[in-house]
């Protein structure tokens, strides 16, 4: 067990060593919210003001408590941290301070989350505490996705292991500090019901003691705004000013400028096609990729349509949670079922942004930890491609450096503590996926500011195409699970062998070789 924070300290100390390198917009959102947070009255957390910064806050009431309970110690290191201005603001101590904050968090958020649903061993945390893509989106790019991550983790946790009540009012709790986890809502509702309301005699009180759970924690969630708002007499307005920040479907269009490897990329990539076979200009959305719907020549798709197609594609989880002949079948089904739901929310959500993938890939690290040939190969697929999807958020130059080395030791963590049956075409994959990252790398070198969108358009179109097909492939699992005559017996479903033998020559383990390092002979 001790091999396993040694782990996440070491990881803990490299991530400290990134604190100088390049950082998104979204560290001045955050360092704005904490202005916000710090200087207005918590009813008008949401409301426009007349000289604001861009940078408005639009997470939940619970996340926003988070970031006061902050601001309150960023105000004794720097005070101009918590001054909201129209103007951005990064002195050394603010980018030290919130660098800081997010390696804290994700520490003690995921790593204690992890600790409690695995074997608590050095594997279990470089499956975490090592993902590329993880690391690259917060402690580079700029954002706080290890302290989310962390509970939700622990919301699976609980539900795999029987204490359902107290995990859907921590999923709801997740709810109100990230709101795109609803999305995972429906299907995780199936679970819910299939372990604890269905099986019991008295399953109407079953449901009301799940309900009530549920609905106390988004009371309790909301609470640090709607209480202050009730109290200054302005709960409505309020409420319309979240919903508003929240679920801005109005400001923002189909796809992201940077288009997130999933269905809509390959839509626009055909509505893109269309364009230069009839011959027709393109409007701005369509040549520079703005935060808008570049959709021009096929019918454009609404939110409410993403939403519908979101639900349709995580039936299979539906399904095979309702066939399970038993509660502890049930929880078998959690990691999968969330991890499909996940990548259903991902292939057809309005607006998604890349980084999204991470949520799928925290179940499926947890079923790839328990030891099954397919679901650990299912999880270095779907590292490689968070990892991927994610590349193109951080610029070249030095950080380019960090970029190779971090996809470098990422890589050889999977080809060793994760070693496994490769899947036909697996390494013209990983050398697709190689190419098309040095290509976003050469091709301003070579071309200059000519066709500067093709290369990303090519990312997201390749991650697309391999993400669908991974969520296809379970999507087809569940609906064998749910088929089987042990219906919802997850173990049961995938014991099949993978499609090639493994080498009879296998290198040294990674984690043996770490816990040599760490002073240990044994694995943990």
């Amino acid at each position: 067990m001790q091999h396993y924070w040694r782990v996440w300290l070491v990881a803990a100390c490299l991530k400290v060593l990134l604190f100088p390198s390049y950082f998104s917009t979204d560290f001045d959102v955050h360092r704005n919210w904490l202005a916000i947070t710090h200087s207005r009255d918590a009813s008008r957390w949401y409301a426009d003001q007349a000289q604001q910064n861009q940078w408005t806050l639009d997470y939940p009431p619970l996340f926003a408590m988070y970031e006061a309970g902050l601001a309150r110690i960023a105000a004794k290191v720097d005070g101009k941290i918590v001054e909201e201005s129209e103007r951005d603001y990064a002195s050394v101590a603010c980018i030290r301070f919130q660098r800081a904050t997010v390696v804290l968090t994700e520490l003690v958020s995921l790593g204690t989350a992890v600790r409690a649903a695995t074997a608590g061993d050095t594997r279990s945390a470089l499956a975490f505490a090592g993902s590329g893509a993880l690391l690259l989106v917060d402690h580079v790019h700029f954002q706080y996705n290890g302290l989310l991550l962390g509970l939700l983790v622990y919301a699976l946790f609980m539900l795999r292991r029987g204490d359902h009540v107290k995990a859907g009012a921590l999923f709801a709790l997740l709810c109100c500090a990230k709101h795109l986890f609803l999305t995972l809502a429906p299907v995780l509702a199936a679970v819910f019901v299939a372990a604890h309301v269905r099986p019991r005699q008295d399953f109407v009180k079953a449901f009301l003691e799940l309900a009530g759970a549920s609905i106390a924690a988004l009371a309790v969630g909301l609470a640090p705004l709607l209480v202050p708002a009730w109290r200054a007499g302005r709960l409505g307005a309020a409420f319309t000013e979240l919903a508003g920040r929240l679920f801005p479907f109005d400001a923002r269009g189909l796809v992201h400028s940077y288009w997130a490897p999933n269905v809509w990329a390959l839509y626009v990539f055909a509505d893109r096609v269309l364009l230069k076979v009839l011959r027709r200009s393109a409007g701005a959305g369509a040549t520079r990729g703005l935060v808008e719907t570049a959709v021009e020549v096929l019918p454009a798709p609404g939110p409410k349509a993403c939403a519908l197609l979101t639900v349709l594609a995580g039936l299979p989880a539906v399904y095979a949670a309702a066939r399970t002949s038993s509660a502890a079948a049930a929880r078998r089904l959690t990691y999968p079922c969330a991890a499909h739901a996940a990548l259903a929310a991902f292939c057809f959500g309005w607006h998604v942004h890349e980084k999204f993938l991470l949520v799928a890939l925290m179940p499926l690290a947890l079923l790839a930890l328990e030891g099954r040939p397919r679901d650990v190969v299912v999880f270095r697929q779907a590292a490689r491609l968070a990892t991927f999807a994610v590349l193109p958020l951080i610029p070249g130059g030095a950080d380019g450096v960090t970029k190779l080395l971090v996809v470098g030791a990422e890589e050889l963590i999977l080809r060793t503590t994760f070693a496994a049956d490769a899947f036909p075409g697996d390494g013209l994959h990983c050398g697709a996926m190689a190419a098309l990252v040095a290509l976003k790398e050469v091709w301003p070198l070579a071309l200059g500011g000519r066709l500067e969108f093709l290369p990303l358009m090519l990312t997201s179109v390749y991650g697309a195409v391999a993400v669908v097909a991974l969520t296809a492939y379970s999507a087809r699992r569940l609906l064998a699970a749910g088929r089987a005559r042990n219906a919802g017996d997850w173990e049961a479903s995938v014991v099949a062998p993978s499609p090639r033998r493994p080498r009879a020559k296998q290198p040294r383990s990674l984690l043996k070789t770490i816990c040599s390092l760490l002073g240990s002979r044994d694995e943990d």
